[in-house]
């Protein structure tokens, strides 16, 4: 007999968890994903690990060849073949708002663009308090949007290295390097970004399964640790520069453990902050989740893709169902269907 889920959708996943497993150090290796999401077990919604958890084992994983890009490019191609159109270097810096309908948006060099539905793709934060204004927004939706809590950001390593790393016998895709069962110290780890040495980091060798991402005879690599945004926040420029030089060091070390002379094979290398990720996506502190998948922020108790502006939609990681490709095309695709049925 199987427990149905909404058993425990009001509980962190570490309860389910306890239902079936006792030894703590197989918890662990069980929920050793939790860095997708972005929570321990004891923190993270049941429904953002088990559902996704279930849908690899039972229909396995894919990779979009060409990388993300691809989707992107996809999405473009298909809203020119419907005589739409695509502006870039067109930044929103206010949503139109006649009598609480929305009715366009004004761009950063005050051009001015009608229609009968906006949808945010922004971050919500900024959807409501900048583009929009709170003198249109009820109190109490207010005071929900100030209380909750955004996501984790990231530490994010890009290496383009000089040999094809299936030559040196590494075929492996991604990896997870964990040197602890305890996950909850890790957690703490990433936010304070304290204990460098110890912290779960995953390296994604992109040219392994995706040759076409990488000259031949080279490979695409990224190494990525979570990371607390304010804790980068509070360093001078300084410090900023010399942290940033030594979580690198470290984590090349660390990942030579699994490809060995990984530092001699650099040729390019882009290195990535929270605050890289705040300005480059202009995310509330470089969430990269949108809103922190905590169980009173999941489910129904996310923000709905309906705001309290009339034809204002979301459709991005800030909604339901939450962060990741995944769960944002599938919102994209409710909020289409939700518009086409009016």
């Amino acid at each position: 007999k199987y427990p149905k889920l909404f058993l425990y959708v009001n509980k962190p996943f570490k309860n389910m968890l306890d239902r079936f497993l006792k030894d703590p150090r197989l918890k662990a290796i069980v929920s050793q994903m939790w860095g997708y999401y972005g929570l321990p077990p004891a923190q993270l919604s049941p429904i953002y690990f088990s559902f996704p958890w279930y849908d690899y084992l039972c229909n396995g994983g894919y990779y979009l060849e060409g990388g993300s890009q691809s989707l992107s490019d996809a999405f473009v191609s298909s809203i020119k073949e419907s005589k739409g159109e695509v502006l870039l270097n067109s930044e929103v810096k206010k949503i139109i708002i006649s009598r609480n309908i929305a009715v366009g948006v004004i761009t950063r060099n005050n051009q001015e663009f009608f229609a009968d539905i906006v949808i945010s793709n922004a971050d919500a934060n900024k959807t409501f308090n900048n583009f929009v204004g709170d003198k249109f927004l009820p109190k109490n939706f207010l005071k929900k949007l100030k209380n909750m809590q955004p996501s984790i950001s990231a530490f994010q390593l890009y290496l383009g290295l000089n040999t094809d790393l299936k030559s040196k016998g590494i075929c492996d895709y991604e990896i997870f390097y964990n040197l602890s069962y305890d996950l909850d110290n890790q957690y703490q780890a990433f936010m304070n970004n304290d204990d460098i040495d110890k912290m779960l980091y995953a390296i994604t060798i992109y040219s392994n399964i995706d040759p076409t991402v990488a000259p031949p005879g080279k490979s695409a690599v990224g190494i990525i640790a979570l990371s607390g945004y304010d804790f980068w926040n509070k360093l001078s420029k300084n410090e900023y520069i010399e942290k940033k030089k030594q979580v690198t060091e470290i984590l090349i070390k660390r990942a030579e453990k699994v490809i060995p002379g990984l530092s001699s094979y650099i040729e390019k290398m882009v290195v990535a902050t929270p605050l890289t990720m705040e300005r480059y996506t202009e995310n509330y502190k470089g969430a990269i989740y949108g809103w922190s998948q905590i169980i009173s922020q999941s489910g129904i108790n996310r923000l709905d893709f309906k705001t309290p502006i009339k034809n204002l939609y979301l459709a991005s990681s800030w909604t339901r169902p939450g962060g990741g490709i995944t769960g944002v095309v599938y919102c994209g695709d409710r909020v289409a269907e939700r518009i086409l049925r009016k």
